[in-house]
């Protein structure tokens, strides 16, 4: 629980997995969902680490935001009188719990975040003691943070982008006789169909909600995005959360490993708010994703999975020698 709203995860397990594999913890970008990591996480799943001869993943967890996905059918009755949308502060306070409960005690955390789900892992770290931080490793993906001082030098810029997208998501049509009809409508359309197939088919399946009406005096079932309006419009408003996890990078502990990964296209997160937060602590490394921009995740997991799977063979690595 979180408040009064639940968290809401899907945890997954290799074949063969051991205690002494590491654990991951996905976090989704505003308006996703947790099963836009599937493709990734199965990838992952499959690495071996020779020196155990076991997976390298103990097993992985994906977190809905709990506006997002299945937590917004989940915790439905609440949302409909939240007139302000929920903070990404919840989500790290639901990450929070979960990391700090017995589901994860003991176990070897590296979280994986995108975008907003970067922040919300940040923020998780903020009311545990420092030698409490349970993550080994961070992974920044394409995350949607910035410095103030840089954010207040572009500051006009960045206003306008946000104006844009508002008039986007509110311009946009959100519901559906089908899950088959938004899926087509998404493959005909920016900035879905630059998506790989696989993660289009998984918000038709995940990232969508039933909604019931009545149309010419008859009741009828159709389909919404399951992240409405108004919470997405709150999650890109709400920028103060975003200025205390840039803040968090520079005090976190310097045992925990952070690596970034970054889109090779520069388009919804200038060069500039990147490089303002690489500055703010020396990271262990960086790698950028081939044929994708902000959405890595969705326009070439395969190529973001290698990435990842990098970055987990080195801890392995690093594991099997101590």
């Amino acid at each position: 629980m979180c408040g009064s709203v639940k968290l809401v995860a899907k945890r997954y397990v290799p074949n063969g997995a051991v205690p002494a594999g590491l654990t991951l913890l996905f976090t989704h970008c505003t308006g996703s969902h947790k099963e836009s990591w599937e493709v990734v996480i199965a990838e992952l799943l499959q690495l071996k680490d020779s020196a155990f001869n076991a997976p390298v993943v103990r097993e992985a967890w994906s977190v809905d935001w709990q506006s997002h996905g299945e937590a917004a059918t989940v915790n439905e009755n609440i949302l409909k009188i939240d007139t302000e949308g929920l903070s990404v502060t919840e989500y790290a306070a639901g990450l929070r719990a979960l990391v700090c409960s017995e589901h994860l005690s003991g176990h070897q955390l590296v979280a994986i975040g995108h975008s907003a789900g970067v922040t919300a892992i940040l923020l998780s770290t903020l009311s545990l003691p420092s030698d409490k931080t349970p993550y080994r490793a961070v992974v920044f993906m394409e995350p949607s943070l910035v410095t103030r001082d840089a954010f207040n030098k572009h500051g006009v810029n960045r206003k306008a982008a946000l104006e844009m997208m508002y008039k986007a998501m509110e311009a946009r049509k959100d519901t559906w006789n089908s899950r088959e009809e938004a899926l087509a409508y998404f493959k005909e359309r920016l900035p879905w169909k630059m998506w790989d197939p696989r993660i289009l088919e998984l918000l038709a399946r995940h990232g969508l909600k039933e909604v019931r009406g009545r149309e010419n005096g008859e009741d009828v079932t159709k389909v919404s995005l399951a992240c409405t309006t108004l919470q997405e419009k709150k999650a890109f408003a709400d920028t103060e959360p975003h200025f205390t996890a840039t803040e968090r990078i520079g005090t976190l502990d310097p045992q925990i490993e952070v690596h970034c990964i970054l889109g090779e296209r520069s388009d919804v997160v200038p060069k500039y708010c990147h490089d303002s937060i690489l500055e703010l602590r020396k990271v262990t490394s960086i790698q950028y994703v081939q044929r994708a921009g902000h959405f890595a995740l969705q326009e070439n997991p395969d190529g973001l999975a290698a990435c990842i799977a990098n970055v987990l063979r080195s801890l392995a690595s690093a594991r099997s020698k101590l």
